[in-house]
């Protein structure tokens, strides 16, 4: 499964195997060491999957997820959902805006950067908070907070069948706490320092009651500073940000619960959002060397990447209402409106350009679960409707800032419905079925121009999919559950631009399919201390979306004809691999956790470019692992560290063509350390990330390298009351 198919690619070096025969020697070595302790009552707290619309815990879940709960979140010292999935196997983080990449699925999806609203493309992993749908720009512009997080689940593989679209690599869905009855509250102050650049952290939280029905939550976390990049303003006339290094962002919560004593069975929770982020947003440097470094002219060496810069911000107001008819029958409704309003420009000599993209998003969703004493079958059915309206304006400016003409420009209305559902049948005492999936129509209608050309007038595009979803799960014994599934997921069509001044033609891309199988073992072993996660995967792409330098044939006016940079359909692609999850409480103080995953992609079929078949999808990386412990060594001092390392991988679908390894990036190993010490209602942190300061390339091309962060040193305070 590690044999590589590219053909231009380093050999794989084979660490995948010995990773998981590593892991499998320490999940042995913790057991035998767990049962020297069998006399302590310690044992893993249950975790509850939401992610597929159904809760069940983490052991009845066939699904491939990653749950991290409020304690995980704290140990891990992230204050963004995105940096939370370096410990999660089979994914990476990058790539041009900084995006998740699961299982070799890029999740820029069919588009990146300009692409994102020339070719109105989707991401490929969704990603939700509280119900509340992140809009994809074709960059990491409104990251998602983790202050006041409950839980945070990331689902590997297709996720259409229970969240529609924009999720046939995987989805992030965040839980935030709710209202407590309970009076509490808690305040922050913190501050880290990367490339002798700081960044701060104050953030609060509040719960409380308000009657004997009505509870509030109020929490707020703000973040200024300094990138660590250095955004070098080393030209003579492009100068239109006058502080490009700088950093702010906001993330507001407020919440009220109503839960009425005249009316147990109803529980409603009536949210207000408000998000904002200014200040780079790419984390792309010149591709000159290991410096961190973005320069607006060229330098020395005859680079420049520029400096790209947003000021961001979303609002939003969301309904969650439950309502039990029985206790057989559960109604759910989660409903939002939200508005999203982004400004952003790239300042640069060559290129320089501003933006303004504002897109509203009405989501509403209704569910039934049906639970019958008296009955082998469980059913779960939805509906949902989901309307979107993007205003884009992109235009040309002058080295001052000033206007000087159209870009692109345009809007694009979606509406998209669906039903979904899923039955569980208990076929024997250990044996149980499933089936479900879903009906989603999407309607897409287009009115653009690009660089003041004809363009885009009333088009649309209209489609229904029909999504199955098959399983069956069985129980080997008390500790240990198997299970297979087949999934179907999709990413809709669209229109685009080709992307090019001189020459324009507006041209529709094929909707992208995958068929998908997958196994599972959940196991919980050593007296409920370890639990032992496994998947293995096939999937099969049919006419897979990707960015090529050669995607599409144009013809120009005087009919000749040359190769664009376009949104083209890959014909066959398939991806196939392993992941396996273990934790340990080796004793009552000591967790142990370990992942490691194995990794094949192959573009099987491709006709517009013969040559690229047999080659690999990027952003698939052969192996990734990871390990880590924590030690509670006192009653008020914990200390932790943890690694993972990503094998190399290409970031273009072409591959290296160059011959040069300017596409293969990756492999690397990032290590973390932390401490924490607890003194009344303080908490003191400290901690440091990429211990040893290597330089990590997730992207990079003829003029900017994507880059993570360098070695990171931070320190905070917790006072809770």
């Amino acid at each position: 499964m590690v044999n590589v198919l590219g053909k231009n690619r380093v050999q794989s070096s084979g660490l995948g195997a010995r990773t998981l025969v590593s892991l499998a020697i320490v999940s042995i070595n913790a057991g035998l060491i767990a049962s020297v302790h069998a006399d302590e009552i310690v044992e893993l707290d249950t975790i509850v999957v939401t992610g597929e619309k159904i809760e069940r815990t983490q052991q009845e879940t066939t699904a491939a997820v990653t749950v991290l709960t409020e304690d995980d979140i704290e140990k891990l010292k992230v204050t963004k959902a995105i940096d939370l999935a370096d410990q999660i196997p089979n994914v990476t983080v990058g790539g041009f805006g900084g995006i998740l990449n699961i299982r070799g699925v890029d999740g820029n999806g069919g588009g990146k950067s300009s692409f994102s609203w020339v070719g109105a493309t989707r991401a490929r992993v969704s990603t939700t908070t509280d119900g509340v749908a992140s809009v994809w720009t074709g960059g990491n512009l409104l990251d998602s907070g983790m202050w006041d997080a409950q839980q945070v689940e990331v689902l590997r593989g297709p996720q259409s069948t229970a969240q529609g679209r924009s999720s046939i690599g995987g989805a992030m869905v965040i839980k935030t706490n709710d209202p407590t009855f309970e009076s509490e509250g808690k305040v922050r102050v913190g501050v880290e320092n990367a490339n002798s650049k700081n960044k701060y952290q104050t953030a609060a939280v509040s719960s409380g009651a308000l009657t004997d029905d009505l509870a509030y939550r109020l929490s707020g976390e703000f973040i200024t500073g300094e990138h660590y990049i250095n955004y070098v303003d080393n030209s003579s006339t492009a100068d239109y940000n006058t502080d490009p290094d700088d950093i702010e962002s906001q993330d507001i919560k407020a919440k009220l619960l109503w839960q009425p004593e005249s009316m147990p069975e109803l529980t409603a929770r009536f949210d207000l959002v408000h998000k904002a982020q200014e200040g780079p947003y790419i984390n792309s440097v010149n591709p000159t060397g290991e410096t961190y470094t973005a320069t607006l002219a060229d330098d020395s060496n005859g680079e420049q990447v520029g400096h790209r810069i947003s000021d961001s911000a979303m609002n939003a107001i969301v309904a969650n209402i439950e309502y039990e008819f029985s206790d057989e029958v559960l109604g759910t409704f989660v409903g939002s409106v939200s508005d999203f309003d982004n400004k952003y420009y790239h300042n640069a000599d060559d290129y320089p350009f501003k933006g303004n993209w504002e897109q509203r998003n009405i989501s509403l969703e209704g569910r039934l679960e049906i639970d019958r004493d008296d009955s082998d079958f469980k059913t779960m059915i939805g509906a949902s409707v989901i309307s979107d309206e993007a205003d884009i304006h992109n235009f040309d400016v002058n080295q001052d800032g000033s206007y000087s003409s159209d870009y692109y420009k345009g809007t694009t209305e979606t509406v998209t419905t669906s039903i979904f559902g899923e039955s569980s049948y208990q076929m024997t005492e250990k044996l149980q079925l499933s089936f479900g999936g879903r009906i989603e129509n999407e309607a897409q209608t287009r009115d653009a121009t690009f660089f003041s050309t004809e363009g885009l007038s009333d088009s649309d595009i209209n489609n229904t999919y029909l999504l199955p979803k098959v399983g069956a799960s069985y129980v080997v014994s008390d500790n240990t559950t198997v299970g297979i599934d087949f999934r179907q997921g999709y990413t809709p069509g669209g229109q685009a631009f080709e992307r090019q001044e001189d020459q324009n033609e507006s041209y529709e891309y094929d909707e992208e399919y995958v068929n998908s199988i997958e196994f599972s073992s959940r196991s919980r072993v050593w007296n409920n201390r370890a639990s032992i996660n496994f998947n293995a995967f096939y999937n099969e792409y049919k006419d897979y979306q990707a960015y090529s330098a050669s995607g599409r044939t144009f013809t120009k006016a005087d009919n000749s004809t040359y190769e664009g940079r376009a949104i083209t359909n890959v014909d066959e692609a398939k991806t196939q691999g392993a992941e396996i999850e273990i934790r340990v409480l080796v004793t009552e103080n000591i967790e142990l956790f370990a992942t490691a995953s194995v990794l094949d992609t192959e573009v099987v079929k491709f006709e517009k470019d013969t040559s690229l078949e047999g080659g690999e999808l990027p952003f698939s990386a052969d192996n990734t692992y990871s390990l880590g412990f924590n030690h509670q060594l006192t009653d008020s001092f914990n200390y932790g560290a943890n690694f993972k390392h990503v094998a190399e991988y290409y970031d273009d679908l072409d591959n290296d063509a160059s011959g040069d390894d300017s596409d293969v990036v990756g492999d690397y190993t990032v290590l973390n350390v932390d401490v924490e010490y607890v003194v009344g209602d303080l908490t003191f942190r400290g901690y440091v990330n990429n211990v040893t300061d290597e330089y990590v390339t997730t992207y990079d091309d003829s003029y900017a390298q994507s880059v993570k962060a360098p070695r990171t040193v931070g320190m905070n305070m917790d006072y809770a009351f």
